[in-house]
């Protein structure tokens, strides 16, 4: 059946299992190279208990009977979607849980929207030099109505192409056009 390669697929890699034979006695179960999982692999440096086969057993029996909800000793289709589905949502709760600890930095079970606004990350100052130069006149570092006006109001005035004080379509058209020109000619 596919759940014991899946349960002997989970159970921790290189744990020295034993084989018991017949006389009793036990010796190192033989080696089988690892099957490729989605998990990730286990650090080096982390020491992996040795397991024996009757903890293995115990341990794979009670996997079994966590997916065999209706307890009738079988384990259907729709059971495996169940447990996975239940284990999605467990997986998703703690992350809630773990996100809603980190926002609530003053540990009162309340998030303020201070403490939302943690979901957000600085912004970088971004740069208005372009913009700046362009509306700013007399480059006092302000803006003036008469400033912003004076440069829209040409934009405007350069788009209206035969001068009756309202930009068409056809003349707005015509004018990024132009800009476009004039861009690729530099």
């Amino acid at each position: 059946m596919a759940i014991v390669t899946m349960l002997a697929a989970s159970a921790p890699l290189g744990a020295q299992q034993q084989v018991q034979n017949r006389n009793g006695s036990t010796k190192p179960a033989p080696t089988v190279a690892p099957t490729q999982t989605a998990a990730p692999a286990q650090p080096a440096t982390q020491a992996i208990p040795d397991m024996a086969r009757g903890s293995f057993i115990k341990a794979m029996d009670t996997e079994f009977r966590q997916r065999d909800f209706n307890g009738d000793g079988m384990i259907t289709r729709a059971e495996v979607e169940q447990f996975e589905r239940n284990a999605a949502y467990a997986k998703a709760q703690s992350a809630n849980r773990a996100l809603f600890n980190q926002l609530d930095v003053d540990r009162n079970g309340v998030i303020t929207p201070g403490e939302f606004a943690g979901l957000v990350p600085p912004q970088n100052t971004p740069d208005v030099s372009i913009q700046m130069s362009r509306l700013d006149l007399n480059h006092d570092q302000n803006i003036s109505l008469v400033e912003y006006r004076t440069v829209t109001l040409g934009t405007f005035d350069e788009m209206d192409a035969d001068k009756d004080g309202v930009v068409t379509d056809t003349e707005y058209r015509m004018s990024q056009e132009n800009k476009m020109r004039a861009r690729k000619g530099r």
